[in-house]
């Protein structure tokens, strides 16, 4: 799919796809819960005649590749095109003869064998069951993170997904599956503020947000190294963003207690350890639930 094909898709027909309906229309305008957070009065506003969008809450808009880019985390036009299903481009004279999924003549790598790939709104009653029996507010991982469909090997499968910073997922599900589809990453979450909190895996991330009151969420900024191996990136990014104060809460085991000795030792006095808010627990996730049932 080319540029092109991708603007000839209509942003309703996308967004209906995603399971968005209009709440109220015009002749020439149609009003959405917005895909992009969770809000009960309609503030995204999608442009007919324009074929354009924008969130009044987010004072965000633009195209049909800039919402997918914006529903899906990914980072740039050419991940965009191979996000949107191609079934949603108009069949027309100079589309229909087009091979939207051409096959390597071999497979380099893991990631070209996720076919049939499905991004949407994280609503299915399993996964969602998943996230609660792990003690995450619903409200939290539907803001936060997708549920994703894929074909890999022949078998299908689906989870919830979360992005890392290279256009990437990080994918759990109730089976007990972790894994990551096509490239593993850190995840970057926030808006430039002064302070950073560092956790593990994405799960213990959403366990620290479904703990915290909603108003004291986005007052600092998160990186999630969505495995020990991620310390190094992490710790470029943290320089990069030149935070006052970082803190880190990741696993009470070996290889999370060296990953923060690398992080305390990369950027002297800035970094403090609150894996002792969890002591006698694994991880976060582990402590949130236990205190949750306790208090």
């Amino acid at each position: 799919m080319n540029i092109q094909q991708a603007k000839a898709i209509q942003i309703v027909d996308y967004l209906r796809r995603l399971g968005y309906h209009p709440e109220k229309e015009t002749a020439r305008e149609l009003w959405y819960c917005s895909p992009l957070r969770n809000e009960r009065t309609p503030s995204f506003k999608v442009n007919l005649e324009f074929n354009s969008w924008y969130d009044f809450g987010l004072s965000k808009g633009g195209n049909i590749l800039d919402l997918v880019i914006a529903v899906t985390g990914c980072s740039d036009v050419r991940s965009a095109l191979k996000r949107i299903d191609p079934s949603l481009v108009p069949v027309t004279a100079t589309t229909m003869n087009i091979s939207f999924f051409p096959q390597p003549k071999k497979k380099s790598s893991v990631a070209v064998e996720y076919e049939n790939v499905q991004i949407k709104p994280l609503n299915h009653p399993a996964l969602l069951q998943y996230l609660t029996n792990r003690g995450i507010d619903v409200k939290v991982a539907q803001n936060e993170c997708r549920e994703v469909y894929y074909t890999f090997k022949g078998k299908r499968y689906f989870g919830v997904a979360f992005p890392n910073m290279s256009d990437g997922w990080e994918i759990r599900n109730a089976a007990h599956f972790k894994g990551c589809m096509y490239i593993k990453d850190i995840s970057l979450i926030g808006k430039g503020q002064a302070c950073c909190y560092l956790f593990e895996g994405f799960c213990d991330y959403l366990a620290w947000l479904s703990y915290l009151p909603a108003e004291k969420r986005a007052l600092q900024d998160y990186i999630v190294l969505n495995s020990v191996g991620g310390a190094d990136k992490a710790i470029k990014q943290l320089k990069n963003h030149d935070y006052d104060s970082i803190h880190t809460f990741l696993d009470n085991d070996d290889a999370g207690r060296a990953a923060t000795k690398k992080i305390m030792e990369a950027l002297p006095g800035k970094v403090t350890d609150e894996s002792c808010r969890y002591q006698g627990y694994k991880d976060v996730n582990e402590w949130w639930l236990d205190f949750r049932h306790t208090n």
